[in-house]
């Protein structure tokens, strides 16, 4: 495995447990668990940045930092209010893009795609 394979299943492995934990917020809105995720998010991104910047590939780690604090923001902002329509579809997105990525790394096409595209850069 090489060294960006054993990184992506890091990331994989946890990711994978956001998610479910993110699925459960989507069923079940909870002020406490958004944050949660949120920091969730934000360790994800941390503890594996050092490794992916040695790799030259630090966009999964940005990503889940800047998915984590805009959880975090919006954690904050709905505990004063009312979940609403618009809300929902932003959580949904933000579930959506992670799961997407999470299914392309297990399945193989995210380290290929990357491969793909840093052999054009070659040329």
């Amino acid at each position: 495995m090489s060294g960006l394979s054993a990184s992506l299943a890091k990331f994989l492995e946890g990711l994978d447990p956001i998610l479910e934990k993110y699925c459960r917020l989507l069923t079940d809105f909870d002020a406490d668990l958004l944050r949660e995720i949120a920091d969730d998010f934000i360790e994800l991104g941390n503890s594996l940045y050092a490794e992916f910047a040695r790799a030259s590939h630090r966009v999964l780690c940005v990503t889940a930092l800047e998915a984590g604090l805009r959880l975090r923001e919006k954690s904050v902002e709905l505990q004063g209010r009312e979940l609403r329509s618009e809300d929902v579809e932003y959580l949904t997105d933000i579930y959506d893009l992670f799961k997407l990525i999470a299914d392309k790394i297990r399945s193989g096409e995210y380290e290929e795609g990357l491969e793909r595209m840093r052999a054009s850069r070659r040329r």
